[in-house]
């Protein structure tokens, strides 16, 4: 809101005053303070001191010993104005918004009116965020000698009371930044955090003695103001830039100063704090209130939780007295007049209320002059640089701000050689760069992309990625804050490269350092990333891009960069286990088959399964080798006639599966809908080494040898579950009646399903049918293999797990006709029930 006129307010703020504070004395005598939340917004009122002849008297119950003074202090709050330099572009067409040099001038006209009023100036406090990373300021203060002094000056004309230290001025090379205070103290500028504390390298920029606070002698009462910086920046700023700095806890930084400040006279003390605008911070302020001593009386802030009202307003009790806070979402164009309602009796001042105003900086005010050049000087010099095209950048259509997030996105894949790439919308500045209709030049880049932010590579199961994509914040409103490369929602599923997402898989993910150490509360602090792209900056990456890629103009996304869909993505896995069985079997029909016992046994079983399987957008190939070697222990009688257990080679088996997949009209046409089939080729060869007895008497004996292909059709659902059906032919090779046989197969598969158990555990459940009828309207042979398995995770890839195994057989034909048997027409069929030990080397190879 944009305040033009005073006369008026000035009667209506002195009754408002004297009422408020008559009222608030009286009620405040009778009940001990509590934490109440301010009331909405009040209207623009104009600073004015209060009139004696209308302040009313408080009631003699709560009348003070001595006579109580009653004020109206204004204060001038500001603060982001880090990107006001970069804002002033190498673009001329876009060179038209208010920019530093125009706050400048609205903050001077201001004063104007205060010492009107009050026969003084209001000290204006900037929270933080003054040196920051605007691409020209960044490069005046980091490339230009006279930089630094340069823009010290600029700053020197808002006429700055106090000037807080931020994170984003913490963005500046070390040596820059002090050379920068250094030019702002000469200017008798207080710059600084009353809880930085640095080494001899960095003594220029903070320490309790080094401007971190000032004491400000308005007519009749005496304030202290002090700068506190309340995040520990070690999370958000790389740490060659903190070399040197540490950060003290800021209540006890604050106690000290504002004992400081009441020895220099201060009736009043209140701390500025910075802090950045994010989830959690109006409460991370509360909190910080509370732990507060009773010298200090206030806090005013810039931190506002993104959903907050235009400002924050709360009055915290303390044993020992209340504590106001009082936050505004200041920037560069939009800054507050605060009306510091206030009595006095004796030494120490009482804080009754604040009066939040916010002024809005109009883009039709003049520039200061000597504002304007010397940022100028600076802009002049760094254009001549970076006001060029980069090379190959011509667009072919406008590159708006999501094309440009998609392609860092890309960038950081191909540079991280990852499969998932993930930002924060806040990854690029909200200067305005975009749409850029011509060609991108090195200044879009560093304007887009101001933070130093390094490109880092880690590894994170399925079930994280799931997590990320549930927590976004803003994902209700249609609108996410986190973007992602490589994982994307299709019929209500996330998938991975267009892949059904795999909780239990291990994907490569990259993403910017500042979210891996746990910043923007995005999805928590990741452990074991690596730097990639060689540890440039994100800007840099992107620049290299350009530098390399082909003349024809930039159209989409999707044309710079390959479709890791259409890829082969090869997963490997081996499962190796041992176990023991007890085996229980029925068999009246008689029928002779390796995989019914002769009696009841137990089995000793070593099973080595493995599989390779690729994929892309419209092909699949699997492979599965299995290898099986088990020995039977089953009742028997010696040479002598007496029982005794006898040890029987039972199992000594070697089977093959190779499958192609034609998934085009399913993952392409069909966009992964379930109800859409795979069409599928499998062939599968077993071999079974143990010697076959003949069917008749007198006929050879053989070994097992089945080789078959089957044509048919898969459906797939997510990845929990497939069905197979199909027909093909079938021969049993070394079978001295072999012969090529129909043969209709299907299949169901539940993949393993697992839930966490405790602390690393896990608990999982798979199972796997095969139906076969071999021959119909021959030997109408039909055979049923069921295997479900229940396990437990111990550590690393040991399992523990108990199966459950099961073998049935039915057939006509030859047995009918041999043997002449009643019950040939009914299912003999094996149970096994196992016990063991199982090793999970399932792996995942990367082919981009």
């Amino acid at each position: 809101m944009k305040q033009n006129q005073t006369g008026d307010f000035h009667k209506q703020m002195g009754l408002a005053l004297a009422l408020t504070l008559a009222f608030a004395a009286a009620a405040r005598a009778q009940q001990p303070p509590v934490d109440e939340a301010a009331a909405p917004p009040p209207p623009a009122i104009a600073l004015s001191p209060a009139s004696p002849a209308s302040a009313a008297t408080p009631s003699a119950a709560a009348a003070p010993r001595e006579p109580t003074k009653y004020f109206s202090l204004p204060v001038f709050l500001a603060g982001g104005v880090s990107g006001s330099f970069g804002d002033s572009t190498c673009r001329a067409s876009r060179d038209k918004y208010t920019d530093f040099s125009q706050l400048v001038v609205d903050i001077r006209n201001r004063q104007k009116t205060t010492i009107k009023s009050y026969g003084t100036a209001a000290p204006v406090i900037i929270t933080g965020d003054l040196g920051g990373p605007g691409s020209i300021s960044r490069y005046g203060l980091n490339e230009m000698d006279a930089g630094p002094d340069l823009l010290a000056t600029a700053v020197a004309r808002m006429l700055p009371t106090l000037v807080g230290v931020g994170n984003k001025d913490l963005l500046i090379r070390p040596r820059a930044i002090t050379r920068f205070a250094q030019a702002l103290r000469a200017r008798k500028i207080h710059y600084g955090s009353a809880n930085m504390e640095c080494d001899q390298e960095r003594k220029n920029l903070c320490g309790e003695e080094y401007h971190s606070h000032v004491l400000v002698n308005y007519p009749g009462i005496n304030v202290g103001f002090f700068a506190l910086q309340a995040e520990d920046l070690h999370e958000k700023i790389d740490p060659a830039y903190l070399e040197g700095i540490q950060f003290a806890d800021p209540a006890k930084a604050g106690d000290r100063t504002a004992a400081r400040l009441r020895k220099m006279g201060a009736s009043l003390v209140i701390a500025v704090v910075h802090q950045g605008n994010e989830p959690g911070a109006d409460s991370n302020l509360i909190s910080l209130a509370r732990k507060l001593g009773p010298d200090v009386d206030a806090i005013f802030t810039d931190t506002l939780a993104p959903d907050a009202a235009t400002y924050v307003q709360a009055r915290i009790s303390r044993p020992e007295g209340p504590i106001l806070v009082v936050g505004a979402p200041v920037n560069y164009d939009t800054w507050f007049t605060l009306g510091l309602m206030v009595s006095k009796s004796g030494p120490r001042a009482i804080l009754h209320d604040v009066l939040v105003t916010q002024q809005k900086v109009e883009s039709d005010l003049p520039r200061d002059p000597q504002v304007e050049k010397a940022v100028q000087e600076v802009r002049a010099s760094y254009c001549g640089l970076y006001g060029k095209n980069l090379p190959n950048s011509a667009v072919g259509k406008p590159m708006t701000r999501e094309r440009f997030l998609n392609l860092l996105l890309e960038v950081m894949r191909t540079e991280a050689r990852a499969e998932v790439a993930v930002v924060n919308r806040g990854v690029l500045s909200s200067s305005d760069v975009f749409p850029v209709t011509d060609a991108l030049r090195y200044d879009d880049i560093f304007r887009a992309l101001p933070f130093p932010n390094q490109v880092v590579r880690y590894r994170a199961l399925g079930s994280d990625l799931r997590g990320y994509w549930a927590a976004d914040k803003g994902k209700e409103s249609g609108k996410r804050d986190l973007l992602f490369a490589g994982l994307s929602e299709r019929n209500g599923a996330l998938v991975v490269n267009g892949r059904p997402l795999n909780d239990d898989q291990t994907y490569s993910i990259t993403t910017i350092d500042y979210l891996a150490r746990g910043g923007d509360s995005a999805f928590g602090s990741v452990s074991g990333y690596e730097t990639a792209g060689e540890g440039k900056f994100l800007r840099d990456l992107v620049i290299d891009y350009f530098t390399v890629r082909d003349q024809a103009p930039f159209t989409r996304v999707r044309d710079e960069f390959p479709d890791y869909w259409n890829l082969p993505h090869w997963t490997f896995a081996s499962i190796v286990d041992a176990s023991y069985s007890t085996v229980k079997f029925s068999n009246l029909a008689g029928y002779r088959d390796i995989r019914i016992p002769p009696s009841e046994s137990t089995t000793i079983e070593g099973t080595l399964d493995t599989s390779l399987n690729m994929n892309t957008r419209a092909h699949g190939w699997t492979n599965r080798l299995v290898l099986r070697y088990a020995t039977t222990i089953t009742p028997g009688v010696n040479e002598e006639g007496e029982e005794e257990d006898i040890l029987i080679e039972t199992s000594d088996v070697i089977q093959y599966d190779t499958a192609y997949q034609f998934r085009y009209f399913r993952d392409t046409l069909g966009d992964g809908r379930w109800q859409i089939p795979v069409l599928v080729a499998e062939s599968r060869i077993q071999t079974e080494f143990t010697e076959r007895e003949p069917f008749v008497e007198g006929e050879e004996v053989f070994r097992q040898f089945i080789i078959n292909a089957i044509g048919g059709v898969l459906w797939e659902f997510g990845t929990i579950a497939n069905l197979r059906i199909g027909a093909g032919i079938d021969r049993e090779v070394f079978n001295p009646d072999a012969r090529y046989r129909l043969l209709l197969a299907a299949n169901a598969r539940l993949f393993r399903l697992s839930q966490p158990l405790f602390l690393s555990s896990q608990v999982y459940l798979q199972s796997e049918a095969d139906y076969r009828w071999k021959d119909p309207g021959g030997d109408d042979r039909h055979e049923i293999i069921s295997i479900t398995s229940l396990g437990v995770t111990l550590f690393g890839p040991l399992e523990l797990f108990t199966a459950f195994d099961y073998f049935g057989l039915r057939a006509l034909g030859p047995w009918a006709e041999m043997q002449d048997i009643d019950e040939v027409g009914r299912f003999a069929h094996r149970v096994d029930l196992q016990a063991g030990l199982r090793l999970d080397l399932s792996a995942w190879m990367q082919t981009f």
